[in-house]
């Protein structure tokens, strides 16, 4: 027994890269049923160079996050020992300034004299 009409849903992909591969095939189902295509008054024809471009930019733009990815890591791997060299020398300044903590600005320091604010579930 066939499912009733009002029981199906078609689904139009919500990821780049599979909307633009069903938009290829309904291209090429028009393209194929030519004027007997029910389609035909849509003018998907006119689409073929904006799939084509649509991919292209998708292929590049993976490219280019893949790229991304690998800069970002390397330079997480370059501010592990940055980050370790800044807090030290952060130390070793409060301890030479101890009564003078505003002179770490000099070093490039943001010196923040405001009191914390309380964390979550704690109280004053």
């Amino acid at each position: 027994m066939k499912k009733p009409i009002n029981s199906v849903r078609i689904e139009v992909p919500r990821n780049p890269k599979e909307k633009i591969e069903l938009s290829r095939r309904v291209f090429d189902a028009d393209r194929s049923l030519g004027n007997t295509s029910p389609l035909k008054f849509l003018n998907w024809t006119s689409q073929d160079a904006n799939i084509a471009k649509a991919l292209e930019l998708h292929n590049k733009a993976e490219v280019l996050t893949r790229e991304l990815e690998k800069i970002y890591k390397e330079r997480d791997t370059l501010l592990v020992v940055i980050d370790d060299l800044v807090k030290q020398s952060r130390d070793v300044l409060k301890g030479i300034y101890r009564n003078e903590p505003f002179k770490l600005g000099e070093f490039g320091f943001n010196v923040n004299n405001t009191p914390q604010k309380p964390k979550k579930g704690e109280t004053v």
